[in-house]
């Protein structure tokens, strides 16, 4: 199962979206590069998120991936990070003080 995984495409696309993040992070640290980057064309910004971000979700789907075989752990650890990601949000939104239910009812009422 790893085998296919370290040979497939997939790992190409996480690999660039690893070394984009990383370079971009950095680049951000240094206001001479930020100043420069900010006087790029939108056009330059625009295409570097669609290569990086939105061209990768969509591709990734119509891949073949390596499957994971379902075991009734993975669902449990599956569960369980779900579970604790929710409580986290919920508790990072309680902190800042945004209760993202109420302003969902505001746009739909």
């Amino acid at each position: 199962m790893l085998v296919d995984f370290w040979s497939s495409s997939i790992l190409l696309v996480v690999a660039l979206n690893v070394v984009g993040f990383i370079l971009g992070y950095f680049a951000g640290l240094s206001k001479d590069i930020r100043n420069k980057f900010s006087k790029l064309p939108k056009i330059v910004h625009r295409t570097y998120v669609l290569i990086f971000f939105i061209l990768p979700m969509c591709i990734l789907p119509l891949i073949p991936q390596p499957r994971i075989d379902f075991h009734l752990w993975t669902l449990m650890i599956g569960i369980v990070l779900t579970v604790v990601g929710i409580t986290i949000e919920v508790f990072a939104f309680y902190k800042i003080g945004i209760i993202p239910g109420r302003y969902r009812l505001a746009f739909i009422i």
